[in-house]
């Protein structure tokens, strides 16, 4: 979670390609990241809730009990 001091709480391109990097480094610790959210002046954004958390940690897989698999992708969205 953070906030955006411009109190725009959409996402940037950075904070989906950082949140992705977080779930990867978590799972392999065996952490499963479930949201990020962004707070903004007058409400929030949750990349769960806007199909932008790409990578999930599932159970099994790997040796600490988690993989990073793919998630659903929203459509505005664009994987290179």
């Amino acid at each position: 979670m953070h906030n955006h001091p411009s109190g725009d709480p959409s996402p940037s391109a950075a904070d989906i390609v950082v949140t992705q990097d977080i779930i990867k480094v978590a799972a392999s610790l065996g952490i499963i990241v479930h949201d990020h959210l962004i707070i903004g002046r007058g409400g929030h954004i949750s990349l769960r809730d806007r199909g932008l958390m790409l990578f999930e940690a599932k159970a099994g897989g790997s040796d600490r009990g988690t993989s990073a698999k793919p998630a659903a992708v929203n459509g505005n969205t664009a994987i290179d």
